[in-house]
């Protein structure tokens, strides 16, 4: 019987943030959006910032932003291990946190000549999100 689920780690330099099974997760690579699902095939992928949403193997979900990192998916181990240079969890993030983040949305977007069209594109859709969040946060 095959597993609904995989393992998945997701660490920072400084603190691990999630250890656990997962049915699905979607972030963004420099290669697009990447939906890894139990049994994936073997994956290797780079990111610079992108939103990580989790599915649990029980159903619940969990966003974090993470800022430069990579991911890689054991397809014999069926195992997904991440690391980030920076990993915020989305429900613990304050007005500050969120500033932070546009600052280094639009760092990124001052150079993205160097960036490919789907990390400029997930930016460009990450920035319109978090300026709402702000403007919200304000009222």
């Amino acid at each position: 019987m095959a597993e609904n689920s995989f393992k998945l780690k997701l660490i920072s330099p400084t603190a691990l943030y999630y250890k656990g099974r997962s049915s699905v997760i979607t972030l963004s690579t420099k290669s697009g959006v990447v939906q890894i699902l139990p049994h994936h095939a073997d994956f290797l992928g780079y990111f610079e910032a992108t939103s990580l949403h989790i599915k649990r193997d029980g159903g619940d979900e969990e966003t974090f932003f993470l800022q430069k990192g990579f991911i890689r998916f054991s397809n014999k181990y069926n195992s997904c291990s991440i690391t980030a240079h920076r990993v915020s969890k989305k429900s613990e993030l304050s007005q500050i946190d969120y500033t932070q983040y546009l600052a280094y949305i639009k760092n990124l977007l001052d150079r993205e000549e160097t960036l490919d069209n789907y990390t400029v594109k997930f930016l460009r859709d990450e920035k319109v999100i978090i300026e709402k969040t702000l403007e919200e946060a304000k009222k």
